[in-house]
Formats: structure tokens, C-alpha cells, sequence
């Protein structure tokens, strides 16, 4: 069996590079998803190979970079394809670098051929689709970490972005009619995508085996970190996490905030006035794990009423939890049940902030033999469904 990944990836040694030409934020999380999935491909002992258009915002607004033509410093091992980044050009120039690249793997005298394309792109798919009308043995599966319609949820969208993104999306849809299975993150994703009969699995994270942690020691020092990394968009609750900030009285309490997002001018508002809350901007990756081993309690304010919610799952709560640290969240629709045992959970009854004041309060004062044995079943939740491998040997079982 030959495995072709079609995604967006970019290597660790190029993440520097990405983020000092991006103009809006680089999507660092869609990097490590897919940095574990390539590592879940690897672990499962398949003959594979990847392919990369790599996810750069689009020039000029997103990035400063007009056309790819690769990276300055290491590229990893994997193929990158050439492409124009120009808004408005940028998605064509993907698709036509994409096709021309996957003619050795078209070539290849294999029975069967595989392409998991990572994320509903319209270049992946168009290259995928023209790679399986080229030579029909080639199975398509489509990995969905989010829905093309819910990609981007920034309050400052235009008005020329909604209408290309609906396009956009009806294009999407029609070339998802050619393939030929699917991993959702949550199964409320089946009811807005054409899965029909075909296999499908639904699985709400990945996590590799160098994100197992020992057992986390107890925070040290004399201040109580409250931590929240990813986009800083209000629609996540990340105003409403700065609102409840004020309402902890902790005075060894300080707030972090590693991102960027449209609350970036209110989040710097209230540290202006309010000192114990540290807005970083956007980190790198492991910057990020670095604060979130360092937390006392780690937020993930993202609210239940937005309609979006049913069709996500944040990466960012899986990351919390195998820290050990006490990870304040919302049950929301699409998480599996059995969260509820693992989350100091929000009461969605209350006013946001002050849910919110008051599960940071509760996570303060948990127990440490309560948050270790949550832990515990945790780490043995993600053994059983969430490692890298089982996942990557799932899709190939489809």
C-alpha cells in the first residue's frame, strides 16, 4: 500500500520563519495536528509520503509573501509544491502546483494507493479528485478538523470574504462527493458534509507520544498562573475570560494570554489597566506548552451558544488536559460524555464571566489527589482512542 498526505504542513525548523511573515497570526495549531498525524503515519509502519502546500495567509493582508517557492532554512522531509500567494490567485496556483505533483504518484504501477487529505481545501481536493479520475484505483480520505463555513470566525471578516467563502464551500462540497471515506471531530460534522453511507469515523483529537507527559509536578513559585493559549477571538470567550479576570481577587494571580485575535486591542486594554493579566501575542508552539505546564489552571472559555460549537473541537483542550493541570471549560455539544469527568466544568446557567470567575476560583482550590486521579483516567482515555497510531491505522482500515 502506497499513502500519499495532501496537507498544509510545514516543518518545525520553519515556524520562526512562517510567523515573521505572517500578518495576521499563523495557524500554528493546524501545524501540530498535522506534525502528528505525519508521526501517526510513521508509527504505523505504512510506506508514505507527504506532500505540502504549506497554510500561509494569503499576500498582502496575511502574509508578505507574494509567491512560495519554499523555505529559507530546513524544509523536513517531506515535498513542497510552488505556488502564487497572491489573494484571489493564490487558491488556483495551489491546485495546478498540487496536480503537477502528484503525477509520480499517479504513475506508480501500486493496486492500492491511498491520499488523505488533510482538511476541506479546495486545492487539496481538486489535486485529490484529478489524482483519482487520473488512475481510479486511488481511495480518498478526507480528515476534517473543522468545517470550511467555521475556518474563520475573526468579528472583522469583509463582506467580499462571506461571499467568496460560500463559493468556496459549494465548490468543496461538490468535490467531497468523490471521496471515498471520512474522520470527523465530532458526528453533528456528518449532518453538512456528503458522507451518505460511506465509512466514516469520528474521533475528537490526536495526540503523539512525545506530548505524554510524567506526572506533572505542583506548580512553583509564588504566583498562580491562569493560562489561555489560541486565537483571541471573542466568539471563543476570550472577552469574556479577561471580564472574569477582574471578578478573581487573588492578588498571586496573573492572567496569560498567548495569541492573537480581533479582542487583541481589548485584551491589551485591560492589561493596561490591570497588571496581573500578560498579553504575549502570538508564541511559538513550544512557548505555549511551555506557560501551559506552568499554569495553575488553564482556560478554555469557548461558549456552547455559538453555532459553530457542535462542529468543533478545540485541540487546545486536549492539550491542557494531558498537562495535569486543572483545565476550566465548558461541556460543549460534540465532546464526548465522559469529558464531564475530566473538566472543572462552567455552569452555562450563569452569567459567562461570572462562570467563568468562579470555576477558576473552584479550579484554585482543587484538591491535588482529585486533579491527579482526573488525570490518570485521562492519560488511559487517550491511550485507548487518541494515539497518533490507532488513528493513523484507522484511516488505513477504512
Amino acid at each position: 500500500m502506497k499513502v500519499l498526505l495532501l496537507c498544509g504542513v510545514f516543518a518545525k525548523e520553519n515556524e520562526k520563519e512562517v510567523m515573521q511573515h505572517s500578518r495576521g497570526g499563523a495557524d500554528l495549531a493546524a501545524n501540530n495536528f498535522q506534525q502528528k498525524l505525519i508521526e501517526g503515519f510513521r508509527e504505523a509502519g505504512c510506506d508514505f509520503s507527504v506532500l505540502s502546500a504549506p497554510f500561509l495567509g494569503a499576500y498582502p493582508m496575511g502574509s508578505d509573501i507574494a509567491f512560495f517557492r519554499g523555505f529559507s532554512g530546513p524544509r523536513g522531509e517531506w515535498d513542497y509544491a510552488r505556488f502564487n500567494n497572491v489573494w484571489g490567485i493564490r487558491n488556483p496556483s495551489r491546485a495546478a502546483a498540487l496536480k503537477k505533483a502528484l503525477r509520480s504518484f499517479i504513475a506508480l504501477e501500486e493496486p492500492d494507493k491511498r491520499i488523505v487529505v488533510y482538511c476541506p481545501h479546495t486545492p487539496f481536493l481538486e489535486a485529490a479528485v484529478y489524482a483519482k479520475r487520473r488512475d481510479p484505483r486511488i481511495q480518498i480520505c478526507l480528515y476534517v478538523p473543522d468545517l470550511p463555513q467555521y475556518m474563520n470566525l475573526n468579528a472583522h471578516r469583509s463582506r467580499l470574504y462571506d461571499l467568496a467563502k460560500k463559493y468556496d464551500v459549494a465548490v468543496m462540497t461538490k468535490l467531497m462527493e468523490r471521496v471515498d471515506s471520512f474522520v470527523l471531530l465530532t458526528e453533528p460534522m456528518k449532518e453538512l458534509l456528503p458522507v451518505g453511507d460511506k465509512p466514516y469515523r469520528v474521533v475528537e483529537g490526536i495526540v503523539a507520544d512525545w506530548q505524554l507527559p510524567a506526572r506533572p509536578d505542583a506548580p512553583g513559585g509564588q504566583e498562580k498562573y491562569v493560562v489561555y493559549t489560541g486565537k483571541l477571538n471573542r466568539k471563543f470567550g476570550v472577552r469574556d475570560l479577561i471580564d472574569a479576570f477582574g471578578q478573581v481577587t487573588d492578588p498571586d494571580c496573573r492572567l496569560v494570554l498567548c495569541g492573537r485575535g480581533d479582542c487583541d486591542g481589548y485584551a491589551a486594554e485591560a492589561a493596561e489597566k490591570d497588571r496581573r493579566i500578560l498579553v504575549l501575542g502570538q508564541v511559538p508552539p513550544e512557548e505555549a506548552r511551555r506557560w501551559q505546564r506552568a499554569a495553575a489552571v488553564l482556560v478554555n472559555p469557548r461558549p456552547g451558544g455559538e453555532d459553530f460549537v457542535p462542529y468543533s473541537f478545540a485541540s487546545k483542550t486536549i492539550e491542557y488536559l494531558l498537562t495535569g493541570r486543572p483545565v476550566a471549560a465548558y461541556l460543549l455539544p460534540g465532546m464526548p460524555g465522559c469529558y464531564s469527568d475530566f473538566l472543572c466544568r462552567i455552569d452555562p446557567a450563569r452569567p459567562a464571566a461570572e462562570g467563568i470567575a468562579a470555576t477558576i476560583d473552584g479550579a484554585l482550590k482543587l484538591p491535588p489527589e482529585i486533579q491527579r486521579s482526573r488525570h490518570e483516567k485521562y492519560l488511559a482515555y487517550v491511550e485507548q482512542n487518541l494515539k497518533a497510531d490507532r488513528i493513523a491505522k484507522m484511516i488505513l482500515d477504512m
